[in-house]
């Protein structure tokens, strides 16, 4: 497990604090649909503490009931014990936990509750990512997940294809400050956001994926203490 390090999407800490919320809605923050079956991000937040047990954070908004709200985090003490909240059962998709930690939980929401918190062992940095997503379907959300650790550049989480089914496929790579990503290779990426604290920073990002896609992408880092994590969802259509 690594130590002193930090996070992902469009977060910094505040002077007198240790958090800072960035909350978007569909109109500020979601690309385009590619047609109008495909998956669509509804909303997001993110944050990151220092010196923590747990972090929690709120969504603009309720979620819609039957959405799949998606978690990428970590903390680089250990595993995350739970994540919580968003009126959703949480499972953890995959994780990577050599470095500067991160890993994907995901749940499908009841519409009940808008905050979500994720809990550790120990104190110290949290930081996550929540974001919303509509067109996914219910049961057997996941279709292929990988992870992996490395030192040098650049970040790749693995490999892996796609099945007869269209998916969303979500990107994330951690890493320790100061550090700079470039925009991942071998897919049309969209940018889901970055979240930092003083130590570590997590970015991520989605594309939607054909039918029996081979992915393998590549993510150029600069510190070389990275985790990364590559997950496809099965979509509605």
């Amino acid at each position: 497990m690594a130590r002193r390090a930090s996070a992902v999407a469009l977060v910094a800490l505040t002077a007198c604090g240790r958090v800072h919320f960035d909350t978007q809605t569909a109109s500020d923050s979601a690309a385009p649909a590619v047609d109008a079956a495909a998956p669509s991000l509804v909303q997001k937040n993110s944050a990151a503490m220092a010196a923590a047990t747990m972090l929690s954070i709120t969504l603009p908004a309720r979620p819609t009931a039957g959405d799949v709200l998606v978690m990428i985090g970590g903390y680089p003490a250990d595993l995350i014990v739970a994540t919580t909240g968003g009126g959703a059962t949480w499972t953890r998709a995959v994780a990577s936990t050599a470095n500067s930690n991160v890993e994907l939980w995901y749940g499908v929401s009841d519409g009940t509750n808008a905050t979500v918190t994720i809990t550790g062992t120990m104190t110290d940095d949290f930081w996550m990512q929540v974001s919303e997503w509509r067109g996914l379907v219910a049961t057997n959300t996941v279709d292929q997940a990988v992870a992996a650790p490395g030192v040098v550049s650049p970040a790749a989480p693995g490999t892996f294809m796609t099945s007869a089914t269209s998916d969303l496929v979500l990107l994330a790579v951690s890493d320790v400050l100061p550090n700079t990503f470039g925009m991942p290779i071998g897919a049309a990426w969209q940018d889901l956001g970055n979240v930092s604290d003083p130590s570590y920073v997590q970015s991520s990002w989605w594309t939607i994926a054909a039918p029996l896609t081979l992915l393998s992408p590549q993510v150029t880092e600069t510190y070389h203490h990275w985790d990364a994590l590559l997950v496809a969802f099965h979509m509605t259509n």
